[in-house]
C-alpha cells in the first residue's frame, strides 16, 4: 500500500518536474519580450512584469533541478572514475553518495520551510508586486522536497540492486 503511494508521488511528479521547466522557459520569454517591446517601442512598462519573469525563472531554476537529479544527470564531479576499483565498492560508494545527497537536501528543505513560515509570521512581501515572500520561497522548498525525494529513492533502489530484490 505504502509503495503504491509512492510511486503514484514519484508519477505525479515526474509530471510536475517536466511540465513546470517546459512552461516556465516560454512565459519567461514571453514576458522579456512584452517587457521589451513596452519599454522601447512604447516607452511604458507593466509594474511587476520584471519581477513575475524572475519568480518564473526560480520555479523553473528548482524544479528543472529537480528534473535532473530524477534523471541523473546534475552537475557533479566523480574523481571515482578515473580509480579502478571493484564494483562492489563502487556501488557502496554510490548508495552513499545517494543517501547523503538526500540528507543534503532534508536539511535544506527543512531550512527553506523554517524560512516560509518565518515569512508567513512576519508577513514579508515582495516588492512591488506585494505578494507574499512565500510566493517565491516555495519553488526553493517544492524543489528541494522532489531533490529529496529522488535521492531517497535513488539510495533505495541502490540498496535493493545490493540484495539482488
Amino acid at each position: 500500500m505504502v509503495i503504491e503511494i509512492i510511486k503514484k508521488v514519484i508519477i505525479g511528479a515526474a509530471f510536475i518536474e517536466t511540465l513546470i521547466p517546459a512552461l516556465g522557459v516560454a512565459l519567461v520569454v514571453t514576458s522579456v519580450i512584452i517587457g521589451a517591446v513596452l519599454r522601447y517601442v512604447f516607452n511604458t512598462l507593466i509594474l511587476g512584469l520584471e519581477e513575475v519573469s524572475v519568480l518564473i525563472a526560480i520555479y523553473t531554476f528548482f524544479v528543472g533541478a529537480a528534473l535532473a537529479s530524477r534523471a541523473k544527470v546534475q552537475i557533479r564531479v566523480n574523481i571515482i572514475d578515473i580509480i579502478s576499483i571493484s564494483p562492489y565498492i563502487r556501488h557502496i560508494i554510490d548508495t552513499s553518495v545517494a543517501f547523503a545527497s538526500a540528507a543534503v537536501c532534508v536539511v535544506f528543505t527543512y531550512w527553506i520551510f523554517s524560512f516560509s513560515q518565518w515569512t508567513v509570521k512576519a508577513n514579508i512581501t515582495i516588492p512591488p508586486l506585494g505578494w507574499p515572500k512565500l510566493v517565491q520561497s516555495f519553488s526553493l522548498l517544492l524543489g528541494l522536497a522532489l531533490m529529496s525525494l529522488h535521492h531517497l529513492v535513488q539510495g533505495g533502489q541502490l540498496l535493493r540492486k545490493e540484495r539482488g530484490l
